[in-house]
């Protein structure tokens, strides 16, 4: 059945762990893992009150997932992670998960990242530059797919500058960035152009697995209580067949991904640290997402960069 968050049994608890996460929230487990190709740890961390991470793309092998038979950039872009309702849990689970798989095990260990140094030492907080995040606002957009994200809530608007604020009393240097100069109508393709080009399976693969794949009689299923997916699953799934529909080749999309990675990449290089919202809104109702499946954007960049 479907998964809600413990917070309110009319909020969803996001995905694709969320129910991971609404199980973590509600004091059922210390922690849970995720799997994230392009949001599914931070998502539901935002909406079930958690800490969440996603490492760095590469850093934790997907062995024995539903991934583990694709790899190749996939194992870079889609990342075991995990949930926990204290912070100081993160670093300890990831250390357990990191690291290349046995050779013996995965012939294909050596596409994966060797494990940064982990140390103990303090960073210092005021050798910092730190880009704070934020709209110019709605009379600013450059293109339909900006219009279509949604704006940033008050409560988040309001956290992302305490944020920035209490960095900047530390010593940090706070330099404020615009999401219509970092090109963010371009965020959600380049991440759809990445996974494809990956050679991963279609969304709707992932989500039937072995069982046969549905077509639009599905949205009449679900309608009737029948389908055992969500509506955002299956919205999903139709968006993926309406942007290849209508996009150009997937050289020419991988090439614009390509593109714009490059264009990050020299705005964020003076920027250690980046503050932004997981999502624009807070508190989603069950099938919402549905209505805002470009504000996911905001956390499969950072897959599709492999960040």
């Amino acid at each position: 059945g479907r998964s809600s968050s413990p917070w309110g049994l009319h909020l969803s608890p996001g995905g694709s762990s969320g129910g991971t996460a609404a199980l973590v929230a509600a004091c059922g487990s210390p922690a849970g893992l995720t799997a994230d190709i392009g949001g599914s740890t931070r998502i539901p961390a935002l909406l079930n009150g958690l800490f969440g991470h996603k490492p760095t793309g590469g850093i934790c092998p997907n062995l024995g997932t539903h991934l583990d038979e694709f790899h190749g950039a996939v194992c870079r872009i889609c990342q075991m992670g995990m949930v926990c309702r204290h912070a100081e849990d993160l670093l300890p689970l990831l250390r357990i998960i990191a690291g290349p798989p046995d050779p013996q095990e995965d012939h294909l260990a050596h596409e994966y990242r060797a494990c940064p140094p982990w140390h103990g030492k303090e960073i210092e907080l005021g050798s910092l530059t730190v880009g704070c995040l934020s709209f110019k606002g709605r009379f600013s957009v450059t293109s339909v797919q900006e219009m279509l994200i949604s704006s940033i809530g008050e409560g988040q608007r309001m956290a992302v500058q305490r944020a920035c604020k209490w960095l900047e009393t530390q010593g940090a240097k706070i330099e404020q960035l615009h999401f219509e100069d970092l090109y963010v109508g371009q965020w959600f393709e380049c991440w759809s152009s990445r996974v494809q080009g990956a050679g991963t399976a279609r969304f709707r693969e992932v989500l039937c697995q072995s069982k046969q794949t549905f077509g639009i009689r599905e949205i009449g299923r679900y309608l009737m209580g029948l389908s055992p997916y969500t509506l955002p699953a299956l919205g999903l799934a139709f968006l993926e067949d309406f942007v290849e529909m209508f996009s150009p080749s997937m050289e020419r999309r991988l090439a614009d991904a390509d593109e714009l990675e490059t264009k990050l990449r020299a705005v964020f290089q003076n920027c250690q640290v980046l503050i932004m919202p997981t999502l624009p809104r807070h508190g989603l109702r069950h099938d919402e997402p549905l209505l805002r499946v470009l504000d996911s954007c905001f956390t499969s960049i950072w897959n599709a960069m492999e960040f």
